[in-house]
Order: C-alpha cells, then structure tokens, then sequence
C-alpha cells in the first residue's frame, strides 16, 4: 500500500560567537543564522521515497560591527530512500 505525500516546513536560528572578528576585517565577532525551507516526501512505494526540498539561510551581525557583510544563500535538495 502506497503512502500519502509527506509535507515538511521548519526554520530555524542560532548564534555564533568566536574570539576574532568574523569575516576578518571591521566586522564584529558575534554574527547570527536564520534559516528556513520546506520540502516534500512523495512514496514510490511502501519502503522507498524521493524528496524534494528548498532551504534558506542568512548569516549576519545585525549590524553589530562597522561592516556588515551578510551571506543570503538558497539551497535546493533531492534525495532517494530505501527504508527498511
């Protein structure tokens, strides 16, 4: 028997702290990541899967340090299971 589409959607965020300046330069040492996406798990059968996903995710300081060189990145994901 064949299982329904499965639907995922999540974010996330965290910080990151390091003892220098990150990325090098006037920056500030404290930066912070937001991320996001969304997929889907459609069965081929009982014990098999393909997904599909898109993920977002943002790295800055918020403004913390003179520069503020933010990182803005899209990911897309497919994957193939076998479940036992």
């Amino acid at each position: 028997m064949k299982k329904l589409p499965t639907t995922c959607y999540w974010i996330a965020g965290g910080s990151l702290i390091t003892t220098a300046n990150f990325p090098v330069g006037d920056t500030s040492s404290i930066n912070f990541s937001v991320r996001g996406g969304g997929g889907v798990r459609i069965f081929t059968s009982s014990r098999r899967s393909i997904d599909l996903g898109c993920h977002w995710l943002h790295i800055s300081n918020a403004n913390l340090g003179t520069r503020n060189p933010e990182f803005n990145g899209i990911q897309v994901r497919l994957g193939y299971h076998w479940f036992k």
